[in-house]
């Protein structure tokens, strides 16, 4: 758990830090004049997270390593400014973005907490993580469009329709598996569409199956 935190804190950050993404300066203004305001900070934060990473990953399996390792691969590219073979930014490749994030975060999930990978929870993981990732991308079209940003949100009119598809066949499975954290994470996202909430919500919505998990 606490490997994850870092690694978190420390990817999502080092990148806003380091590179700077001109998307966001239209998607996230606010967090853009907060960073501006405390990049000191983050970089000694980032830092200590990364440190603390390497202390923490003397506990980790082999395996557990070897799947770290493979999770990096994408987002290594994610975070890479422009990719050697296409002179472009991961992110301008269609469903690169959506991809690469859901792939990452299913792995370490199904892989961390257990001996080996467990491939329902890595099935289950990825089709949220990838439904999460579509639903954020929409409220940052403006700006992913304008820097030429190829998400299924902003080059696809059935963006939506995809995401209520996909969101009620997701949602049936779960139901039928007895996956209720994953139901209801599913169900979290189409109140936020529904309400037009802001991005924390449909990351807060990846809380239900944690919670359903401990509660059993």
């Amino acid at each position: 758990m606490f490997f994850i935190y870092f690694a978190c804190f420390f990817t999502y950050n080092i990148e806003r830090v380091y590179q700077k993404s001109p998307e966001d300066i239209i998607n996230h203004p606010q967090r853009r004049i907060y960073l501006q305001k405390n990049q000191t900070t983050i970089r000694y934060t980032c830092f200590l997270s990364i440190l603390a990473c390497s202390y923490f990953v003397f506990f980790l399996s082999k395996f557990q390593i070897l799947a770290l390792i493979i999770a990096s691969i994408p987002t290594f590219l994610y975070l890479s400014p422009k990719l050697y073979f296409s002179k472009k930014r991961l992110k301008e490749i269609f469903l690169a973005k959506e991809f690469s994030i859901a792939f990452s975060w299913a792995l370490i999930t199904a892989v961390l907490p257990y001996p080996e990978l467990n491939f329902k929870l890595f099935i289950l993981c990825f089709i949220l993580a990838f439904i999460n990732v579509i639903a954020c991308d929409q409220l940052d079209q403006k700006g992913d469009s304008k820097n030429k940003i190829k998400t299924l949100a902003n080059t696809s009119e059935q963006a939506n329709a995809y995401i209520y598809l996909l969101c009620s066949i997701y949602v049936i499975l779960c139901v039928y598996l007895n996956e209720w954290g994953f139901a209801l994470a599913l169900i979290h996202i189409l109140f936020a569409k529904k309400i037009h909430a802001s991005h924390f919500q449909y990351d807060l919505a990846l809380i239900w199956p944690t919670l359903i998990v401990l509660q059993s």
